[in-house]
């Protein structure tokens, strides 16, 4: 796949899924609070960044020992997993 079909469906996949979650609302609660919208502009995207370098590279390195079906299939079971739980703890806790 080309450098740049990877680069935009990586961030709409991220923007997307980062929009309205906890740290949208961390990020402007500081924000609001502080006064100083640079200082939690640059702290935000730094530690996205930090969280996604780490992502990345345990990505890269799990991908070494196992086949791409594999991680697939791992992936779709955690998001599944993910989404039942949040949907069964909304509706039963």
């Amino acid at each position: 796949m080309k450098w740049h079909k990877i680069f935009f469906s990586t961030f709409i996949l991220v923007f997307l899924a980062e929009l309205g979650d906890k740290t949208q609302i961390a990020s402007f609660s500081i924000a609001a609070e502080s006064g100083n919208v640079l200082s939690a502009i640059l702290g935000s995207a730094a530690a996205l960044t930090a969280a996604t370098l780490m992502a990345v590279a345990a990505g890269h390195l799990i991908a070494r020992y196992l086949p791409k079906k594999v991680l697939k299939i791992a992936s779709g079971v955690l998001f599944l997993g993910t989404g039942i739980f949040i949907l069964a703890s909304r509706l039963f806790f």
